[in-house]
Parts: structure tokens; C-alpha cells; sequence
């Protein structure tokens, strides 16, 4: 897991949110209930 504050002004604040799979050997890779919120 990684946490990240992206604080430049120019930064997209709407948009695609991308899931990250390192390569290796061939597998199956399943997300569930994943939740977003907003920053405190």
C-alpha cells in the first residue's frame, strides 16, 4: 500500500483512479469493495 498528497496547485482533481499488478508469472488479480474518501 502507498498513501500520497499530490499538493501542486496544477494537479488533476478528477479523473481515473489505476490499480497497479507487478509482472511476473501469469496470474488472476480480483479487486472488492474498494472505498474511497476524501482527505481530513
Amino acid at each position: 500500500m502507498a498513501d500520497l498528497e499530490d499538493r501542486d496547485p496544477k494537479r488533476l482533481k478528477r479523473g481515473w483512479l489505476g490499480l497497479q499488478v507487478h509482472t511476473g508469472p501469469p496470474m488472476r488479480v480480483q479487486f472488492k469493495d474498494i472505498w474511497l474518501r476524501r482527505p481530513r
